[in-house]
């Protein structure tokens, strides 16, 4: 009875602090974790005021206050405390995290296992890393601790930042290239202010969302620059066919057989996608009454 008046649910310390949550499923009242934490002070304070055996006190109180944690090692020896549930990954961000940026699998005491695996205590973790490599965005649901999943946010960021600038600098470079001019990034650099940019990737990854057209980068670049779409489209044959159209877009177009050297002048706007320009379809291209269908997908335009 004096042991459910200190600590039970009518306990004056609980009232005090709000320590209670809310109700569970079963109707009986469920204390939040400050509650637990008093009552685990409480039985450690009378532990201490009963026991006789500091050493039984010691290896009790060690064991109360790292139950929620578990204790590995790098193949080094290094001593690595990480939440209970934390993963490989989890370890790998703990190290440093660079690491945790290039992993793409580990090794636990010596044997190949998949980086989900729940870690316990004593495991030896060894991450296999490789250069160049992002952790996919996937990870950031299996992580446990919040370092590791603020630097997978980050890192995920930064690659789709990549790979839209990519695609960017591509499309810029190919709208450039029909107008008779030369891209460079350099060039973009006097002209950032002007197109609403803080660098030269800011606006390629701009290009590469269809935020910014790269007809309002030729212009602000070359003012005396005239948008002419190309327009001329030769007469259909009876050989036609299905082409794989090899630009870095990857669509399948229906085009008439014609020869080369009029092929190469065929270009086609595409509204709806953020992009002013013609898009030059190298070598083949669609003709007029040719249904096109586009998918935007991030990272890779149109496919």
């Amino acid at each position: 009875m004096h042991q459910i008046a200190e600590q039970g649910v009518a306990a004056h310390a609980l009232y005090k602090d709000g320590a209670f949550a809310d109700e569970g499923h079963d109707g009986r009242v469920v204390l939040s974790a400050e509650s637990n934490a008093y009552g685990w002070l409480r039985r450690t304070i009378d532990l201490l005021a009963e026991g006789d055996n500091p050493e039984e006190f010691l290896e009790h109180t060690k064991l109360e206050l790292f139950q929620d944690q578990v204790f590995c090692f790098t193949p080094k020896g290094r001593l690595i405390a990480l939440p209970r549930g934390a993963t490989p990954i989890d370890f790998a961000y703990a190290v440093h995290t660079d690491v945790g940026d290039t992993c793409v699998g580990a090794k636990i005491d010596g044997r190949i296992m998949p980086v989900v695996t729940e870690l316990t205590n004593g495991d030896e973790v060894e991450i296999i890393r490789s250069k160049g490599a992002t952790p996919p965005a996937a990870w950031e649901t299996v992580a446990v601790t919040g370092k590791a999943r603020s630097a997978i946010r980050r890192a995920t960021r930064l690659a789709i930042r990549r790979q839209y600038a990519g695609l960017g600098q591509q499309m810029l470079a190919r709208s450039f290239t029909r107008s008779g001019k030369t891209f460079s990034r350099e060039g973009l650099k006097p002209y950032l202010g002007k197109l609403g940019q803080k660098d030269v990737d800011d606006a390629m990854a701009a290009v590469g969302r269809g935020e910014l057209a790269a007809a309002d980068v030729l212009k602000a670049v070359h003012p005396d620059f005239q948008d002419s779409r190309v327009t001329k489209i030769s007469k259909r044959t009876d050989e036609e066919g299905w082409f794989n159209l090899r630009t870095g877009i990857g669509m399948m177009f229906r085009i008439p057989s014609i020869a080369e050297a009029e092929k190469r002048g065929l270009a086609i706007p595409i509204r709806g996608a953020g992009i002013d320009t013609p898009v030059q379809f190298g070598p083949d291209g669609a003709v007029p009454g040719d249904r096109i269908v586009g998918i935007l997908e991030p990272g890779k335009g149109i496919t």
